[in-house]
C-alpha cells in the first residue's frame, strides 16, 4: 500500500475471492484451477481486443469543443443543480444498504439515496 510503484505479476495472480477476499493467497499457477481460469481470462481479454476500434487522439485536439468528452455541454440549462455535462441526473441518487446492526446483534438494512455518481455493476 501507499507505493507509487507498480509491480506486474508475470505470470499474473489468480485469487479466489469468495474464499479469500483480501487477496492474501494466490492460486497456485501450477494448478488445473489456476490454468483453466487464466485461459479463461485470456479468451475474454483477447476477444474483447478484437472488438476495438481504433480513434483519433482527442487529447491532441486541446480545447476543440467538438471533441469534448461530453453527451450534453448544455446539461446546466436542463440540469441547474447538477454538474456540466450531465446526461443523467437520475445516476446522481443511487440506492444505498446501510447496515444497521442495533441492540441484541439483530441486523437491518435501510435504504437512502446519497449523491453518487454510475453504480459500477450497472456498467
Amino acid at each position: 500500500y501507499n507505493s507509487p510503484v507498480v509491480k506486474l505479476h508475470d505470470p499474473p495472480l489468480i485469487f479466489q475471492i469468495e474464499k479469500d477476499p483480501g487477496e492474501s493467497y494466490p492460486i497456485n499457477q501450477n494448478t488445473d484451477e489456476y490454468k483453466n481460469v487464466k485461459g479463461k481470462v485470456e479468451a475474454e481479454v483477447s476477444k474483447h481486443k478484437q472488438s476495438l476500434m481504433p480513434v483519433p487522439n482527442q487529447f491532441l485536439a486541446g480545447s476543440d469543443i467538438s471533441v469534448a468528452v461530453c453527451c450534453d455541454p448544455d446539461s446546466k440549462i436542463r440540469y441547474p443543480t447538477h454538474p456540466k455535462c450531465t446526461c443523467n441526473p437520475e445516476n446522481y441518487k443511487v440506492d444505498v444498504c446501510e447496515m444497521d446492526y442495533g441492540q441484541g446483534n439483530s441486523i437491518s438494512t435501510t435504504i437512502t439515496s446519497t449523491p453518487r455518481a454510475v453504480k459500477f455493476e450497472d456498467l
